[in-house]
Formats: C-alpha cells, sequence, structure tokens
C-alpha cells in the first residue's frame, strides 16, 4: 500500500512539473511569436543550417527566455525567412494522423546522426516516453545533410509540445537521427522537384497544401527523409514472419515502405515475390538506397564491413548503404527501391539469382565481386581453388597487388547476346577479371562483376601477416579502383570536402585547476578574445552563438555538457602530474597547433595543456607535407616547457624522438601488446613494421625568459583503417596470426597513454641526459647498423651507428669517418636506403 502511495505520489509530482513546464514554454512561446522566431537548441550546437541563415542574414536580436539543464529557448526578431527553391519537397503517403485545420506555424528541424548507431537506438528503446515530431506536424520540405533539415507545418499548441519534448530529450524521428535545433520560421516560394510526375501521380496527391506546391512533387529518400526510416525497419527488421505479418494489405505495405522515391506508385507493388516495377520515361531516377546482399551466413558481419568500404568510397550524403538479407530477397519489394544492388558471396541460393537477374533486365544495376551471378551473363574459367593474391592492371593503376576470386571471365563467349561485354582489368597473365556489363536495348540494366575482391577489406580477409602486410600496401589503390567503377555506373563518388569548424571546450582534471587556468587567460583578454598570428580564441558561455571559421575558435569554459570526446575515458588512463590535464578539445579545426601558439604565454608554464580533434582539415607535416586527419586519427598538440639549461632544453631535437617513441611505448606497455609490431623510423615517424607509416611528429619551439617552449603536434591513425593502415588494423592481424583476442584502442585511451608517457620520458631524460634515453629508443627503431647512401654526400655509404648528444643521426663511413646528418630538412627513404634532401 505505502509502495502504491508512493509511486502515485511521484508520478503527482512528474505530472504536475511537467504541467507548469508546458504552461511556461506556452507563454513564452505565444510572446515571442507576436516580435520573431522561437529557437530551441541544445547546449553547444552551433555551425548548422539555422546558424547559416542567422550568418546570411542580418537579425536584429537574440534573446534567451529559458535555460533548463538540457535545451535554451531564444528570441530571434525579425522572424526568420527561408526560401523554399533550395529545399526539395518532401512526399510521404501520411502514415501519421493529426489535426491539420489548425495548421499556422513552420517550423524547421535540424538532426544529425548519432555517432554510434547501435548505442543511440538502445537508449531510444529504454525510453519510457518519446515523441515523434511527425505526430506534431506535417514534412513539407527537406535538406541533406549532415545537419539533416526538414521543415514542416504545425499547430502552434503542437509547436509547443514539440519544444516541450526536445527539453526533455523525448523528442524523435523515424530514421534514428538526434534533433540539434527547433526553429520556428516564415517561407517564401516553392521547393524544387527532383523529377517531373505523371498526372496520374500527381492526383496521389491531392490531399496536400497546394499552396507550397507539394501536391505536384516527392521528396528523395535521404538520410532526413521517413522513408528511408521506414526502408531500413524493413530491411534490419527482427524476422520475415514478422514482416509479412505487418505488410499484409496494400494499405500496410505503403505505410511501411513510405514512398520511398521519386514518386513510384507503390500501390502496384506486390509483397511476393520481390518484383520490380520499371520506371516510365517520364522518370527514370531510383531512390538512394543501396542495397548489401552478403549470401546465407554470418551475412550481418560480413554487411557492416563492407559497408565500412563502401562508405569510403561512395557519397553518403547522397546514398545509404542498408542490409539484404537472404530471406528478404523473396519476401518484401526491396527492387524498385534500389539504386544500386552489391552482391558479395561466392554461391547463391534458393532462385535469389533468379530475383537478381530479373532486377537487372528490369533496369536495376548491380555490382557482383566473385558472385556465382556472373556465370548468367559470362562463362568463368577456374584458376584456382580459392581466393587468393593477384597482380591486376586496371585503367591507370598498373600491376597492383590485390585479393582476386577463382575464376577469370571469358567475354568472348557471351551468355546473353542482348547485352554488350566490356573487359575493364585484366591479371599479369592478361586474363580478364573486371568485366562491364551494358544492355543493347533501352530499359534494361546494367551490371559489373569482378573477380577483383574490392569490397573486402585486409584486415577481415587476411590469413597470415605477410598477406595483410601485402595487401594493406595496395588499400589506398583498392579504394580508388571501387570509386572509379562506381562513378562509371554513375553514382556520386565526391566527397563533401567543406569544412564545418567547431567551437572548442576547456577540459580539466580538477575545477580548481580549470579556475587557475581561466584567471591566467582572462588577464590577457581584449574583449574576451585572445589573439595570436594565425587564430583567435574567443571564450564564451554556454548558449552563446558564434560561429567558428579557421581563424577564430570560440572556446566554452564552463560545464561541457555531451561532446564527442569521452572525457572519462581519457582521464583514466591519464597518469600524469602535469602535461595533458588542462585539455582544450574540438570536433573539427584547421590544425590543433595555432591554438596553443597564444595559450602558450598566457598560462603558467607547468599546466602541459593539449589540444585535441576528432578531425583537422589542414595537419601539418615536416617540411610542406600535409597529413590526412580525418576521424579515427589520434590528433593533438602539447606545450612543453623546459628550462634552456636543462639536459633536454640544450637537445630540443630530441623531442621528437621522445615523443614518437611515447606513441609506440603507449602501446606495447599495455598487458599482452608488448608484441605489436609498432617502431620507429628516423627522424619523426610512427611504423607498421618496416611495411608503412602510422603517423609522425613535428615540432616547433621558441625561447622566452630562459625556458623553451616547444609545441609538440602529433598524428598517428588509431581505428580509420582507411585509406591506409591503422593501430587496430596491427592489433586485429596479431589476434588473427597468434589467435589472440586483444582489444582495440581507443583515440581517448591512446593520446592519454602516450602523453603519460612522455611524461615519464622527458622526466629521466632531465635527470639522467641522451644516453639513458637512447637505449630505449634504439629498441624500437628500425636503422641500428643499416647500410645507407646520404644523398648530400654524392650517395656515400655509410653506417647508422646511433643519435648523438644532440638527437641528431650520427653514422660512420668506411674510413671510421664520422658524419652528423641534422634532421632539419633530410628524410630516411626505406625503399631505397638513402638519406635524402626534403
Amino acid at each position: 500500500m505505502f509502495i502504491t502511495a508512493g509511486y502515485l505520489y511521484l508520478y503527482a509530482v512528474h505530472w504536475l512539473r511537467r504541467t507548469r513546464k508546458h504552461t511556461l514554454y506556452r507563454k513564452t512561446i505565444t510572446d515571442i511569436f507576436q516580435r520573431g522566431s522561437v529557437l530551441a537548441h541544445k547546449y553547444g550546437t552551433f555551425d548548422t543550417l539555422t546558424d547559416q541563415l542567422l550568418k546570411d542574414v542580418s537579425y536584429i536580436q537574440r534573446v534567451n527566455h529559458i535555460r533548463d539543464s538540457r535545451i535554451i529557448l531564444s528570441e530571434i526578431t525579425p522572424k526568420v525567412k527561408i526560401n523554399l527553391t533550395e529545399w526539395t519537397t518532401y512526399f510521404a503517403l501520411e502514415p501519421h494522423q493529426y489535426d491539420k485545420s489548425s495548421e499556422d506555424v513552420w517550423v524547421l528541424v535540424e538532426s544529425i546522426r548519432p555517432e554510434d548507431a547501435q548505442e543511440y537506438m538502445e537508449e531510444e528503446e529504454a525510453k519510457n516516453m518519446k515523441t515523434n515530431m511527425l505526430d506534431l506536424g506535417r514534412p513539407i520540405a527537406w535538406k541533406t545533410g549532415p545537419p539533416f533539415g526538414i521543415i514542416m507545418k504545425c499547430s502552434q499548441e503542437n509547436f509547443v509540445a514539440m519544444c516541450v519534448a526536445f527539453s526533455d530529450l523525448a523528442l524523435s524521428t523515424d530514421e534514428d537521427l538526434i534533433v540539434q535545433k527547433v526553429l520556428s520560421i516564415d517561407v517564401e516560394g516553392h521547393a524544387s522537384n527532383l523529377v517531373q510526375k505523371t498526372d496520374e501521380e500527381c492526383s496521389m496527391m491531392n490531399n496536400f497544401d497546394e499552396a507550397t506546391e507539394v501536391g505536384r512533387c516527392s521528396n528523395e529518400s535521404m538520410a532526413s527523409s521517413r522513408s528511408v526510416g521506414n526502408m531500413e525497419e524493413v530491411l534490419d527488421g527482427a524476422d520475415n514472419d514478422e514482416v509479412d505479418s505487418i505488410a499484409t494489405n496494400e494499405d500496410d505495405l505503403q505505410r511501411m515502405m513510405g514512398e520511398s522515391g521519386y514518386g513510384e506508385a507503390l500501390s502496384e507493388m506486390i509483397p511476393m515475390p520481390a518484383v520490380f516495377i520499371p520506371p516510365d520515361q517520364s522518370h527514370t531516377s531510383k531512390p538512394p538506397n543501396v542495397l548489401v546482399y552478403a549470401g546465407k551466413k554470418d551475412s550481418a558481419r560480413k554487411f557492416q564491413n563492407i559497408k565500412s568500404v563502401f562508405e569510403q568510397c561512395i557519397n553518403t550524403d547522397c546514398y545509404i548503404l542498408y542490409h539484404l538479407k537472404h530471406d528478404q530477397v523473396a519476401s518484401i519489394p526491396w527492387a524498385d527501391n534500389c539504386a544500386l544492388l552489391v552482391v558479395s558471396c561466392d554461391n547463391l541460393y534458393d532462385r535469389v539469382d533468379a530475383a537478381f537477374l530479373q532486377f537487372i533486365e528490369q533496369g536495376g544495376k548491380v555490382i557482383s565481386f566473385g558472385s556465382s551471378l556472373d556465370s548468367d551473363f559470362v562463362p568463368r574459367r577456374e584458376l584456382r581453388t580459392h581466393p587468393d593474391i593477384s597482380v591486376v592492371d586496371y585503367e591507370k593503376w598498373k600491376k597492383v597487388t590485390l585479393l582476386c576470386g577463382r575464376y577469370c571471365y571469358l567475354p568472348q563467349e557471351s551468355v546473353k547476346d542482348l547485352m554488350c561485354i566490356q573487359s575493364l582489368c585484366q591479371d599479369k597473365d592478361g586474363q580478364v577479371m573486371i568485366v562491364d556489363i551494358k544492355p543493347k536495348a533501352e530499359g534494361q540494366g546494367r551490371a559489373i562483376l569482378s573477380q577483383v575482391l574490392l569490397d573486402q577489406d585486409p584486415t577481415d580477409i587476411a590469413a597470415t601477416v605477410e598477406m595483410f602486410n601485402v595487401l594493406k600496401e595496395s588499400n589506398s589503390v583498392r579504394l580508388e579502383m571501387l570509386s572509379s567503377l562506381l562513378k562509371r555506373m554513375g553514382y556520386n563518388c565526391d566527397r563533401d570536402q567543406t569544412p564545418i569548424f567547431t567551437q572548442a571546450y576547456l577540459l580539466t582534471k580538477t575545477k580548481d585547476l580549470k579556475s587557475s587556468i581561466m584567471s591566467s587567460i582572462e588577464k590577457h583578454l581584449t574583449e574576451g578574445k585572445l589573439k595570436s598570428t594565425s587564430l583567435t580564441l574567443k571564450f564564451i558561455s554556454p548558449g552563446e552563438v558564434v560561429m567558428a571559421t579557421k581563424d577564430l575558435l570560440p572556446v566554452v569554459s564552463s560545464d561541457s555538457g555531451k561532446i564527442p570526446f569521452n572525457e572519462a575515458l581519457y582521464w583514466k588512463n591519464l597518469s600524469t602530474k602535469r602535461l595533458g590535464n588542462t585539455v582544450f578539445y574540438t570536433d573539427v579545426i584547421h590544425s590543433t597547433m595555432p591554438v596553443l601558439e597564444s595559450l602558450q604565454f598566457s598560462c603558467p608554464d607547468n599546466n602541459g595543456m593539449i589540444t585535441i580533434s576528432t578531425v583537422q582539415t589542414n595537419g601539418k607535416g615536416r617540411g610542406d607535407n600535409l597529413w590526412l586527419s580525418p576521424a579515427g586519427c589520434a590528433m593533438f598538440t602539447i606545450h612543453v616547457c623546459l628550462p634552456l639549461s636543462s639536459h633536454l632544453g640544450k637537445a630540443a631535437s630530441f623531442l621528437q624522438h621522445l615523443t614518437s617513441l611515447a606513441v609506440v611505448e603507449g602501446i606495447r606497455t599495455l598487458p599482452g601488446y608488448q608484441d605489436i609490431d609498432l617502431r620507429l623510423k628516423w627522424p619523426n615517424d610512427i611504423y607498421y613494421s618496416d611495411k608503412m607509416k602510422l603517423g609522425g611528429v613535428i615540432v616547433r619551439s621558441t625561447t622566452m625568459n630562459g625556458n623553451l617552449h616547444a609545441l609538440i603536434g602529433c598524428g598517428y591513425n588509431v581505428s580509420n583503417k582507411n585509406p591506409t593502415i591503422c593501430v587496430n588494423d596491427v592489433i586485429n592481424s596479431y589476434n588473427n596470426d597468434k589467435k589472440t583476442k586483444l582489444p582495440e584502442l581507443s583515440v581517448e585511451q591512446s593520446i592519454a597513454r602516450t602523453v603519460t608517457v612522455m611524461e615519464e620520458l622527458i622526466d629521466q631524460f632531465q635527470q639522467e641526459g641522451y644516453n639513458s634515453f637512447c637505449k630505449s629508443y634504439y629498441k624500437r627503431w628500425l636503422h641500428s647498423n643499416v647500410k645507407v647512401r646520404l644523398q648530400m654526400e654524392k650517395g656515400k655509404e655509410v653506417t647508422i651507428v646511433g643519435l648523438d648528444e644532440f638527437g641528431y643521426l650520427k653514422t660512420i663511413d668506411e674510413n671510421k669517418k664520422t658524419i652528423i646528418v641534422h634532421d632539419d630538412g633530410n628524410s630516411f627513404d626505406m625503399m631505397h636506403n638513402l638519406i635524402k634532401m626534403k
């Protein structure tokens, strides 16, 4: 009884709080509507569609009305107006029911993809109360992302409910997207049609608002449209019995699939078997769904691997990859919602080949990797009993070592006379390994058949370390070849190179340290800004909107909220007294090094500041080299202050050797990781064995008041297996070879361990000098007693004997004469055993 009463009391308190909150939001929003736009956004969400609108137009004022623990409700005056001509019309069959009679509010909703989709879905499923935004309004237009934008119409009361649900983190979409902002707007113009629709198709949409011309156009199936969510629900459902029970009649089928692409009449779709409805001549575009069929067994794991490969090659803002499971081939109408079918398995069973063949004959496009589907178009001859390494030529790529299937093609003996067959790729013996199948007549589809297994990542398929090494060396070319094949079939493989810079967050190990840091910084601020030669830092409060640019970095110094950096994991793995205890974290930045250029002289010398980013758009290497810095790469710049009279202060060149050794030791000193073959190449490179580069170090230093101030920039691949190689690739290769199960590493863990070892090595160097350090360094480097030629000495052959007391390379010639090679301007070409000038 007491328990029941307690529950009733808690429910009453919760209901009262929500009622008060709803009343407060209604009153505030009603008041704002009289003057301008209502903006609800999470803390720290900047550089989005909304911010671009506010940047492009001079708005009079922005006032924050409500701040709670999760969002800020602001007023923008005058009201924000959006031109719909830059948006695409959204078309759906309205599976959500709501009252349209009182629609009078236009709304822009922005969303982003979660970093971990599976984790996000589990969190969403665990929530007791969720509000789907499509239950509150009607979608009118969309814009692809990221961020993804959708414009809706709803009633004022539903807009209030939308904002309340958003503040409770309970506003959901059908796309597993995270809502970031909700903005009331005005609109002008009409949204664009992707394709022209027939009169018959337009008549299906007569219940839509003619004033916006929604009734005469369609929406592309994209990441923020309702149709994609439904497609994913169908393709990734628990089992096909569930799918069949859902789609028991035509209305249910339409509700399940939405209108997933360009107005094709779903009323003509037949659930069993899979039938492709060929588009008429008035609209030949396909929805941008790429379906991947990976066979009957272990298909979920295979799909994830293939998906990660294709996402490196195809424009993911234009296409979405889904898993087409074996049982779904004959149980759902996948064909008319498929822009490209990827087939990746040896054999096709249960008449799957017949369904795929029908798909091609009726206009579909297929790319097949080592599949028995090949034999329906062109004869094959068996070359080997299992896939193996082979050397191939394709277009500009010559003598590339890649994994190839069991067969070669005999294009001169075409199975289908109605198709044109073109040879694209040959192995070293001239045998055809890739063919392009084109129709002679209009209305038929197209297929590229490949025995070169470009869809397979070396980490997943290499049976031996030797095979892994060979395939990884060709990995970037493999992705380039796959992109070339996709472009050949007409798919967009352009990657969005426009950087969207983000604000930074000041993170410290203790609150006292943050107070001390800010106290020092504030003494050097001018109008809240700290300027250096290449970057200005502006310290702001949460909710304050300042656009990050290449030259301006907003910094939030108070509580950061949720950021895409695992702060807890970083602190857990950091065991230092000074280094790394003050972190400036940003998601996307031009380069991390300029952040500390001015900060190094504005903070206490011993605070060990570090700047970390997820993506760097202009990472620097030695000389004028650029270092590609995608997500998954550990990227940081750290400040080190040393007395000029100290051991390291007198030999600053050792800092690059010390940092690169710290990266390697940070990993190899983990229990079980001691044999992971990470090595050092002079002067500043981190290598996997002597095979491939994983990263490097760059140091810039200056002196002031008897101290050496060094900014050490470091970048190395941790989890980004493409386009070359990463630390986790090496770990997985070791696991496969040694039958171990060492966990992969995260960027946060690896950086923290690197910084920890850095401090240990610095302290050791300062106390014991360079000889003690060199003993540790020589264990990991690749050059002891190696004979090389010196380009600057006209190719003279010398033997490397170590480093001198200043950190330079020490060699001797055949006459035992010592020759010192400075690292500045020289590098080691291991392929030719040559030390050359850069």
